[in-house]
């Protein structure tokens, strides 16, 4: 029998990718939660579906313009992050009251977060320590029945344009300047559909870890840069950011535990110039 996979913050980015990918996939039956009345809806389907296999990802998270990596920073003075702290633990306690396995998904940052002294700035560092907060609290209200799955760098269809990617394949194909500052950074890419089903590989296995879900390969951002020139086929102008950059001193990003599960290409320079060129192809023709 195959796994009912359990998609909170379906309508997002990343979840889009998992429950377009589940639909490819024998493996799994996925499902997208709805934000209000989550809790109550895991214990509907795990009545509807006694004995079966089910998972549990949560993408959900709060308001990106003031929570994501972008934009994370200033007071929680609203009632915003407060209620979905609560969201998500009451979300993990249902999971763990009906035996639904509980994938928190976090980011590859929250160890270079919580280093003393921190080893990125903001926005990053209140970003990946709300991160680290909330699989604290799901990890306890889930006891044994949690696992933290760690996403790096992703890029795709549906992310927000003024991403790097998306915003370095505009500047190629318009001749714009592009600033952009420590060009010696690397990180470990992945495209969004190779990340999705990375996720439905790891809620569906038989041994589940706290794994990191990203590209095998550390490459630079003037690699990057490089690769997206050769997808774009057209130079890149970068100018050098003359402010501080918020990660600028960390020159790798690292994976604590990689998905042995993942393809040995998967963000390697030679993928990653096949997914970019698909990329730039997609962004240019959704834009005719």
């Amino acid at each position: 029998m195959n796994t009912l996979l359990l998609v909170s913050g379906g309508n997002g980015f990343i979840g889009r990718a998992v429950l377009s990918q589940a639909k490819q996939s024998a493996d799994v039956d996925a499902v997208a939660l709805p934000r209000e009345g989550a809790p109550a809806a895991v214990a509907k389907v795990r009545e509807a579906n006694p004995g079966r296999r089910i998972a549990l990802v949560n993408l959900a998270w709060p308001s990106l313009r003031r929570y994501s990596a972008e934009g994370a920073g200033g007071d929680d003075a609203t009632d915003e992050w407060p209620a979905f702290r609560d969201y998500a633990r009451a979300l993990a306690r249902a999971a763990a009251e009906n035996d639904v396995r509980f994938f928190q998904v976090g980011s590859g940052l929250e160890r270079y977060a919580l280093a003393d002294p921190p080893e990125i700035g903001e926005p990053y560092q209140t970003y990946a320590r709300r991160k680290e907060e909330i699989w604290r609290l799901v990890s306890a209200a889930s006891e044994i029945n949690a696992w933290r799955l760690r996403v790096h760098f992703v890029f795709g269809p549906g992310e927000a344009p003024g991403r790097i990617v998306p915003a370095a394949i505009a500047a190629c194909q318009s001749g714009e300047a592009f600033p952009i500052g420590a060009l010696e950074r690397r990180r470990c890419w992945l495209y969004v559909d190779d990340l999705a089903s990375g996720l439905i590989a790891a809620a569906i296995s038989d041994r589940p870890e706290n794994w990191d879900i990203c590209g095998r390969t550390a490459i630079s951002f003037a690699e990057l840069c490089a690769l997206i020139e050769q997808a774009v086929s057209a130079p890149l102008n970068t100018t050098e950011i003359t402010g501080k950059i918020a990660d600028a001193s960390c020159l790798l990003i690292e994976p604590e535990h990689p998905a042995p599960f993942l393809s040995p290409d998967a963000g390697a320079p030679e993928s990653l110039g096949k997914r970019l060129t698909e990329y730039a192809d997609f962004l240019t023709t959704s834009a005719v």
